[in-house]
């Protein structure tokens, strides 16, 4: 799965209030802890700096994580998170075209545009003899060894 930082978009859904009570919870335990340094005469110290992205490290936030059998329902699990989580990132795959077929191509380029999200299908292959699906939504570039494109007139 690509790397999401779910941290940072978790603190882009909270609003003041509750930033404000996280930082208190944040304060509250770190005097605890100083209160055990300070009666123990230990040699450690407490940064007093809130970060929330460290408190939620703390939790082990992770992604609910759904059952996948296949690469195309990889796929449509990554297009639904992104979604949900109002992600404009670019999400690459790498010779998944091997593994999908036109069909289903043609189903995630549109799950993808419903759900604005972007994706790329990037297949590697030395043949200039591909199957090239021509729809709407599925916009497919053959480049060669000098990165040029070699069959789309929408590049030259």
């Amino acid at each position: 799965m690509p790397f999401i930082d779910i941290g940072a978009i978790l603190v882009r859904h909270c609003d003041n209030d509750l930033m404000q009570q996280l930082q208190t919870a944040d304060f509250s335990i770190k005097n605890n802890i100083l209160q055990v340094i300070f009666d123990n005469d230990l040699p450690f110290r407490i940064t007093e700096n809130f970060d929330v992205l460290k408190l939620l490290k703390y939790l082990d936030l992770s992604i609910e994580n759904l059952k996948c059998e296949s690469v195309y329902d990889i796929i449509e699990y990554i297009i639904d998170i992104a979604n949900r989580l109002s992600d404009s990132s670019l999400y690459v795959f790498i010779n998944a075209r091997y593994y999908l077929s036109d069909e289903q191509i043609i189903l995630l380029a549109n799950e993808a545009k419903i759900k604005n999200v972007s994706i790329l299908l990037v297949s590697l292959t030395l043949s200039s003899a591909i199957h090239e699906i021509t729809t709407d939504d599925v916009v497919t570039y053959f480049i060669d060894g000098d990165f040029v494109d070699f069959r789309s007139d929408d590049l030259k």
